[in-house]
């Protein structure tokens, strides 16, 4: 069966893959369509048009392989159509069923004010506002709203922080850092 694998230096446009920490999941091939080797990709980033438009380089699978993005377009909400370089047959489109795919950081759209990517909210120090540190986040949970830290504290029961101005004093992503001030009973 082929696979992405037998992709030729040309197909590829960075042929070493990046950690996999500067990497972005945009979503999961979960089926083919057509009769040319493009896929389905279940989407998981809010930006998957202007993905689908400028980005060239997609990394595909464990471990992630750079394949060339021919051509990209959603097909309807939650779903876009990808044309890989490398990709010419249904069958070899089928043998990427269940891949991860990702593009590089670098690719991404530019972060506005107070945005960030949740993979870099996962280690950091939150302290409170009075100079105390609560924990470190261990997880985030996207509720659709606003997204909530889940936060380890030694010796007490994780803290469920909002991601919300109120609370939210300073983000400091470069440093590792988070300072909130909680809410009345948040705590």
């Amino acid at each position: 069966m082929e696979s992405a694998s037998i992709l030729t230096s040309s197909d590829a446009a960075d042929p070493a893959a990046p950690a996999i920490d500067d990497l972005l999941l945009i979503g999961t091939v979960v089926g083919t369509t057509g009769l040319r080797g493009h896929v389905k990709l279940r989407v998981v980033s809010n930006d998957i048009e202007r993905i689908c438009r400028r980005v060239r380089t997609l990394y595909i699978g464990a471990p992630p392989r750079a394949v060339r993005l021919r051509r990209g377009a959603v097909s309807r909400p939650g779903v876009a159509v990808l044309q890989l370089a490398g990709i010419e047959t249904t069958a070899a489109a089928a043998g990427l069923r269940g891949s991860e795919v990702y593009i590089h950081q670098r690719d991404a759209a530019p972060l506005g004010d107070g945005e960030y990517f949740i993979h870099d909210l996962l280690g950091a120090r939150v302290w409170l506002e009075d100079g105390s540190e609560l924990g470190e986040v261990r997880d985030v949970i996207e509720t659709g709203a606003n997204d909530v830290l889940v936060v380890a504290r030694r010796g007490a029961p994780e803290a469920l922080i909002p991601m919300i101005r109120e609370v939210v004093v300073a983000l400091r992503l470069a440093e590792r850092r988070i300072v909130i001030r909680p809410l009345a009973g948040l705590l």
